[in-house]
């Protein structure tokens, strides 16, 4: 999934099924992309969040939900 954001609202990504622990992220050119660990083993990716343009702006997506544990994307790269 590719999430852009245009509205320049709060928004969250939601992630279900998943152990937050599994959770494996890194920047592809401007865009921040969050996968499964455990997906990524096999060097293939079945599925991912890629939100664009993520490092260039500061209208982001600004939380990330899996399940119940909550990262907030600020405070990732601080």
């Amino acid at each position: 999934m590719t999430v852009t954001d245009a509205e320049g609202a709060d928004d969250i990504v939601y992630y279900q099924n998943m152990d937050i622990s599994d959770l494996s992220y890194q920047q592809f050119g401007n865009d921040l992309v969050f996968y499964s660990a455990t997906d990524a083993a096999d060097g293939s990716l079945q599925s991912y969040v890629q939100l664009t343009d993520w490092f260039v702006t500061t209208d982001n997506v600004e939380k990330l939900q899996i399940d119940a544990g909550v990262i907030v994307l600020d405070t990732l790269f601080a």
